[in-house]
C-alpha cells in the first residue's frame, strides 16, 4: 500500500509561519496563489497577509507539479501558470487531499519511485535500521532522488521534530528523549534550525513540524 499524500491539513492565522526542517513538502493556499515549500532542508519562513491553509505532503508531489523531484523550492503559482492547480483554487480546501490523490494516480510511476513510496512510511517513523528493499547504495540514491536528501538526514529530522514537539507540549526539555545528552540535542537543533530548543519552546510564532502538528499555536485550529 502506497503512503498517503496527506499528512495533516491545518489552518493558520495571518503572520509569519515557520516550517521546521522535515522530509515533507508543504502545499499552501495564500490568497489567489498556491505556494509550494520543500522538502524542508532548513527552516522555511513565510510572511502572509491573510489566513492560509497548509497541506503537508510527500516529496514526490514535487515531481507532479514541477517535473523534477529533487528541487528544494519556495515558489508561487497560479492556475494560469500551472493548469493542474486549477481545481485547488475552485474546490474547498477540504477536498485537497482527494485532489492530490487523483493527481498522483494520474501520473505513471517508475520502478524506483514505487520503491521510494514503499520506503517512505518507514523513514518518517525513524526506523532507519529497517532493511531497505534494495541495496544500501540503491536505497540512498532513490531516497535522495525523491526526498531531496539521504535517509540518515531524514531520520535526524524526524528525531528532532519529535523531540521538539514533546518539549513544546511539555513546556520544557524531556531528559528521556532520543538524544545522547542535552548538548547533543542542542547541537542538532542549532544545525537544523539555527536556534536552540529553548527558542522553539518560548516562541509564540506559528510553526509546523514534520507531521503537521503546531509547535506553538494556541490559536491554530485543525481540520
Amino acid at each position: 500500500m502506497l503512503a498517503p499524500f496527506e499528512i495533516r491539513m491545518v489552518h493558520a492565522p495571518a503572520g509569519r509561519i515557520e516550517l521546521l526542517p522535515s522530509p515533507c513538502a508543504t502545499f499552501m493556499a495564500d490568497g489567489d496563489e498556491v505556494r509550494l515549500f520543500g522538502p524542508h532542508n532548513r527552516v522555511w519562513r513565510a510572511a502572509t497577509d491573510a489566513p492560509v491553509w497548509l497541506l503537508f505532503t510527500l516529496p514526490s508531489l514535487l515531481k507532479i507539479l514541477l517535473g523534477h523531484p529533487r528541487l528544494f523550492v519556495d515558489r508561487r503559482f497560479t492556475a494560469a501558470e500551472l493548469p493542474m492547480l486549477g481545481p485547488f483554487r475552485t474546490q474547498p480546501v477540504e477536498e485537497w487531499p482527494d485532489l492530490l490523490a487523483d493527481a498522483r494516480d494520474a501520473v505513471p510511476t517508475h520502478f524506483d519511485e514505487e520503491m521510494f513510496l514503499q520506503r517512505w512510511p518507514i523513514l518518517i517513523t525513524g526506523r532507519l535500521g529497517s532493511r531497505p528493499p534494495l541495496s544500501r547504495r540503491q536505497d540512498e540514491r532513490i531516497v535522495a532522488r525523491y526526498a531531496g536528501q539521504p535517509p540518515k538526514r531524514i531520520a535526524r529530522q524526524v528525531r528532532l521534530a519529535k523531540q521538539l514537539a514533546a518539549d513544546i507540549g511539555a513546556g520544557g526539555h524531556n531528559p528521556s528523549g532520543d538524544f545522547a545528552d542535552q548538548s547533543h540535542y542542542i547541537r542538532e537543533c542549532r544545525a537544523m534550525t539555527g536556534r536552540t530548543p529553548a527558542y522553539w519552546v518560548r516562541s509564540r510564532a506559528i510553526g509546523f513540524g514534520w507531521d503537521g502538528e503546531p509547535v506553538a499555536a494556541a490559536d491554530t485550529s485543525h481540520t
